[in-house]
């Protein structure tokens, strides 16, 4: 009897194992940021055209400590920070790619990944180069 309870909660087992092996096979490499998630900084100070124009912004989360910048995509297929390095005293570059094994959805939303600034940088002003978002490199400066 043990066993035949055994076997039944067999299959109601699977589906859900199932899913979370689905899913660690399709996340992307490990985050250079300190925290990411879907939506505009929980900070705040976002200036209110930036939803209008969907451009990668930065702001600050607690000034010269720590940082973030927001990129605007697919909300299924995010782009994550790949690597983050200091280039010059006062400049950070950040290099974001999607990765994704799946189709992606056609939305434009908002995913925003959170940084402590390098210990050997300079926040006066910093400016932030991102790569992997546009064609051409962006530099976003936080005064």
């Amino acid at each position: 009897m043990t066993s035949r309870r055994l076997l039944l909660a067999g299959p109601s087992l699977a589906v859900p194992l199932l899913t979370v092996l689905l899913l660690a096979g399709c996340s992307s490499a490990q985050s250079a940021a300190d925290r990411s998630y879907a939506g505009l900084p929980e900070s705040g100070g976002v200036p209110p055209e930036a939803e209008i124009n969907a451009e990668p912004i930065a702001v600050w989360i607690e000034e010269d400590e720590s940082f973030a910048v927001t990129t605007w995509g697919s909300s299924s297929c995010p782009a994550e920070p790949t690597s983050i390095e200091t280039s010059d005293a006062g400049v950070v570059d950040i290099e974001f790619d999607t990765v994704s094994d799946g189709p992606c959805t056609a939305d434009l939303a908002p995913n925003t990944s959170e940084f402590t600034v390098p210990g050997d940088v300079a926040t006066s002003p910093l400016v932030i180069t991102v790569r992997g978002v546009s064609e051409q490199p962006l530099e976003l400066v936080l005064d």
